[in-house]
């Protein structure tokens, strides 16, 4: 089950707008009320966002060891139900219901006791069923009360169909400096990048979440068609700078968000001979998510309406395995894929025009945004070739392969013991 610390009541909604706060250098907003959503404030905010949204804004730090007697408290309320219950921080808990389904008639009976239980002791709990826990805490965090009463739910065959789906939990830290020169190599700022600081200046780990789906169809024994979705993490991360080198890093600049691409792909798999097989995909990538709030270190380029971006693009794979069945069975691969290009481009204007500036500044806002056109070029679209061998024993096999582009050539070698 997963518990989420806020009371839903009538008397929410005409009270004043309060939030709580993660703390910290550079406050978020963790939680609100009904009168707070109703002004735009959204959990993930920030604390001064959420000010200019709603002055009289009621704001109140997060309490993590209050937060943590709660989830134990709740915990321990599940314990009347099975003597098998583990937490998940921060805010959830598993409980094994396997064998206590007679005792309190069936999944439905207890799940409705345990909901009231946890508002009887004010708070709110979405709830999830599944046959494991990843999978249990996955649908409690969707929040849609999804049940699934064994494991054909989460892989579902119908016929000639199979459908899949499963979830991801995922954590990143970051850390990066960057050091900014003139003209003589003298540095003269410096800039952080990096998740939520604590207190001693280290970079704390965040997580998130994330959904994948997919499905395959098999027209007949030789030819199948697949499908997958998968669902990019999302990490927050803040930029401190030292406007002059050598001071503390304590200004934050902005803030900026670390989006891994969404995929999205549709494939097939061919066997016109029984030694044959052919296969191709084409795989969508959403690489404008690394765009996402990307902001540079230059006022110049700050000031522009989207200065930088990556171009959506799709890859096209395209392979044959031939398998030669002697008395070490050997497979011969050969394919081709094409690589679009995907490094990030400076877009905007090169010249300042600024008539309200004077030449001085013009000619080095001018120079700041010839150096990100510089160092931010774009790419071009590649095509790989590859080949590979692999042989099989009985307890051994080993595999091979090589990849060669215009700009990388790339050998790999792989062995698989099993004992």
């Amino acid at each position: 089950a997963r518990v989420a610390g806020r009371v839903r009541s009538p008397e929410s909604v005409r009270a004043p707008p309060f939030v709580v706060d993660s703390g910290g250098h550079v406050p978020r907003i963790v939680a609100c009320n009904d009168a707070a959503r109703e002004r735009g404030v959204r959990n993930g905010m920030l604390l001064s966002a959420a000010y200019a949204l709603a002055p009289d804004l009621v704001q109140q730090p997060r309490d993590l060891v209050g937060e943590q007697a709660a989830l134990e408290q709740l915990a321990t309320f599940a314990l009347a139900f099975t003597p098998m219950v583990s937490l998940v921080p921060p805010n959830a808990f598993v409980a094994e219901i396997g064998g206590s389904l007679k005792l309190f008639g069936g999944r439905a009976k207890i799940a409705e006791r345990v909901r009231k239980g946890i508002d009887a002791r004010g708070f709110h709990a979405s709830l999830g069923i599944a046959p494991t826990p990843i999978a249990a805490v996955a649908f409690a965090r969707a929040g849609n009360g999804t049940v699934a009463t064994d494991a054909k739910h989460l892989a579902y065959e119908l016929g000639r169909l199979s459908l899949g789906a499963g979830a991801r939990y995922q954590t990143f830290s970051q850390a990066a400096l960057t050091i900014r020169y003139d003209d003589f190599l003298t540095p003269v700022e410096a800039l952080i990048q990096a998740t939520e600081l604590d207190e001693e200046g280290n970079a704390k780990e965040e997580n998130d979440t994330t959904f994948t789906a997919g499905f395959k169809y098999a027209f007949t024994d030789s030819f199948s068609i697949g499908g997958v979705y998968k669902q990019g993490a999302e990490f927050p991360t803040a930029v401190f700078q030292a406007v002059s080198f050598g001071d503390d890093f304590e200004e934050e600049a902005f803030d900026t968000t670390f989006h891994v691409p969404d995929t999205a792909g549709l494939g097939f798999a061919w066997r016109p001979l029984p030694a044959l097989t052919l296969l191709g995909d084409a795989v969508f990538i959403r690489y404008s998510n690394l765009t996402d709030d990307f902001r540079s270190a230059y006022g110049e380029i700050q000031i522009l309406d989207q200065p930088y971006e990556i171009e959506d693009s799709t890859e096209y794979h395209f392979g044959a395995e031939y398998f030669i069945a002697t008395r070490i069975p050997v497979a011969i691969r050969a394919g081709w894929w094409r690589e679009p290009g995907h490094a990030l481009e400076y877009v905007g204007p090169l010249t300042c025009t600024d008539s309200q500036i004077d030449e001085a500044d013009r000619l080095l806002c001018s120079a700041n945004r010839v150096r990100s056109a510089t160092i931010f070029p774009g790419s071009e679209d590649e095509d790989h070739y590859t080949v590979g061998i692999g042989l099989s024993w009985p307890n051994f096999s080993i595999d091979a392969a090589y990849d060669t582009s215009d700009s990388f050539k790339v050998g790999s070698l792989s062995a698989v013991v099993r004992f």
